[in-house]
């Protein structure tokens, strides 16, 4: 079956990822996946059969590398642009995992999300960055919507997590170390307790970029902050670290 709103291939790349064990269709020119939609997923610590979420999934990326890492997950993608659920759905069958993934197309602002229960194990989120009024809103809807607080904010995202999960509940989410003082309030604020962080820098040498957290719903305070990550070698601006092309190209 073919999607009448998925891009016409003529738009669209076909890359692969995990050492060519995953197969991504994304727009040449619309918005593509960055090193933080495969950071994020190896963040994730979850158990056995867990039903994960992952809000604004864009065009699919997080759902497929979370059930390469966890063989026995299923994962729900949830979308609000109709052209990026429809690429996520494509990128679902081309890998053969439509047992596995479900992609829902919903603006994650409303509740419920239909096809959802309450007491999802595990949610993940890479949401927008910049806030509306900060720098360039790119002319492009789909960049723009990636990057900017346009469709959700940092606020939405948490309270939608918060409403999905049930005590004990994880949420993982990657976001800009510099506004890392406004992710933890916001998570505390829906009641989701800051557990583990980990911040992601570019080298040795430079200060953070990215930090990941992973936060438990109605758990007490206290935080356990991992060793850093670091992306590129010291010696070489171009070269992956160890770490980071294990993830990239697992063996």
């Amino acid at each position: 079956m073919v999607d009448e709103n998925a891009p016409g291939r003529d738009n669209l790349t076909n890359d692969s990822i995990l050492g060519g064990k995953i197969r991504i269709f994304q727009e040449k020119n619309g918005y593509r996946f960055s090193l933080d939609a495969v950071l994020l997923p190896h963040f994730v610590q979850c158990g056995k059969d867990s039903l994960i979420v992952d809000l604004g999934t864009g065009a699919g990326v997080i759902p497929l590398i979370l059930t390469s890492l966890y063989p026995d997950i299923k994962v729900y993608g949830v979308e609000i642009q109709d052209s990026l659920a429809g690429l996520a759905e494509r990128n679902v069958r081309e890998n053969g995992l439509q047992d596995r993934i479900s992609v829902i197309r919903h603006d994650l602002k409303k509740s419920p999300i239909q096809g959802l229960s309450k007491n999802i194990d595990y949610v993940v989120s890479n949401p927008p960055y910049r806030r509306l009024g900060s720098g360039r809103i790119n002319p492009d809807s789909q960049k723009a919507a990636a990057r900017h607080e346009i469709l959700a904010n940092l606020e939405d995202t948490a309270g939608a997590a918060a409403r999905l999960l049930g005590k004990g509940g994880r949420f993982a989410v990657v976001y800009p170390a510099t506004r890392t003082a406004e992710l933890i309030h916001c998570l505390t604020k829906n009641s989701l307790e800051p557990k583990r962080m980990r911040a992601v820098h570019s080298n040795t040498l430079s200060p953070a970029r990215l930090v990941l957290v992973e936060a438990v719903k109605g758990a007490g305070p206290q935080i356990t902050v991992e060793r850093p990550l670091f992306i590129y070698r010291d010696d070489d601006a171009d070269a992956y670290t160890d770490e980071v092309q294990a993830m990239l190209y697992p063996s």
